[in-house]
């Protein structure tokens, strides 16, 4: 594979553990300068001291990713030192909200909300403010399993991912009918075993309303924590032309590269109309 991501500008948005961590770190293995942004500044931190001493460039920004003037003010910050922002990566989330939506709080419900869909709409307006003068960029935004089909004991999370889903698609449209070469897509990494998903295995209400988690990692199924990074390599060597704003299956990456002619001229990863 060709050094497609060396020198790329990479901002990645919830770094601070899981997927987010794993990208930041591999794309800084590849020669890429990677921005990382999370509230838990010291664990970001350690993510860039690691990835210095492997002779990596990663710079730590700490914030709410729930705050447009946070993650605005990193972008500036980026641009002036860079000078560009080939890739944004929404990937902050949580999950707060587990059980039965009756008897959650409303302020979790909102905050599972606010951190996986207004964090992604909020990125993706700031990305597109650089990307649009320059004409290029790929933008991800992490929808997980919720958003193509309800999640049980999850209506938040279902919610929130769907939403970002039929944000992502219009979006894309937006950018087809300005002919603009900013790429923007969606996507679904599958389960991956990271602190997130095991601290649901601990947890009272995890383990209660999400018991197949703890069973898929004790039969040892779980994907790749890197298959999104793999997806930004695809989408910056123009494999992906033809399926932006779509929900991209992540764990079925060879197959989609395989049939994309004939799924760019489908449904296939788009919301259904009722009709």
């Amino acid at each position: 594979m060709m050094e497609i991501l060396r020198n790329k500008v990479i901002i990645v948005v919830g770094a601070s553990s899981g997927i987010g961590a794993a990208m930041s770190d591999y794309f800084s293995e590849k020669g890429a300068i990677v921005c990382v942004f999370a509230r838990r500044g010291e664990r970001l931190a350690n993510l860039c001291r690691e990835a210095q001493k492997k002779g990596g460039t990663m710079l730590a920004y700490s914030g709410d990713a729930t705050e447009y003037e946070a993650l605005e003010a990193m972008a500036k910050d980026v641009v002036l030192r860079f000078g560009q922002i080939d890739v944004w990566v929404n990937c902050a989330g949580q999950n707060k909200a587990i059980g039965k939506f009756w008897e959650l709080q409303p302020d979790d419900l909102w905050s599972e909300i606010q951190v996986d869909l207004k964090s992604a709409v909020d990125g993706t307006h700031i990305a597109l403010q650089y990307m649009l003068k320059k004409n290029q960029g790929v933008i991800l935004n992490f929808c997980g399993g919720g958003a193509a089909k309800p999640h049980l004991y999850a209506a938040a999370y279902s919610t929130a991912k769907a939403g970002v889903a039929r944000f992502t698609e219009s979006v894309a449209l937006e950018l087809e009918k300005e002919k603009s070469s900013v790429q923007i897509f969606c996507t679904n990494p599958g389960l991956v075993r990271n602190e997130r998903t095991e601290a649901l295995c601990r947890d009272p209400a995890g383990r209660t309303y999400m018991p197949d988690i703890e069973r898929a990692f004790a039969e040892g199924r779980g994907q790749s924590p890197l298959t999104a990074a793999h997806l930004i390599e695809a989408a910056l060597e123009g494999k992906l032309a033809g399926y932006e704003g779509r929900l991209i299956q992540c764990f079925r990456r060879e197959q989609l590269l395989k049939n994309i002619f004939k799924i760019k001229n489908s449904d296939s990863g788009l919301l259904r109309r009722i009709d």
